[in-house]
């Protein structure tokens, strides 16, 4: 289990909270991420991520390859 807090500056530009690339097998779990950018971002060539009871504060949502799902 990984616990992670960052103060972002929201003035910053584009800043991904969680950025997944070239992986497999990754669960992100009961997570507050605040952020200026995409709170998840899953690039290419990953797969099986799971991804349950998160909270997204003041951000774009969750975007696969260009795709944003809002929360």
């Amino acid at each position: 289990m990984l616990q992670w807090m960052a103060n972002p500056d929201y003035n910053s530009g584009n800043n991904d909270g969680i950025h997944i690339e070239n992986t497999h097998d990754v669960k992100i779990y009961n997570s507050l991420i605040s952020n200026g950018g995409d709170c998840v971002s899953i690039g290419a060539s990953s797969y099986n991520v799971g991804i349950k009871n998160i909270t997204c504060g003041q951000i774009h949502g969750i975007s696969t390859n260009g795709h944003v799902f809002g929360l």
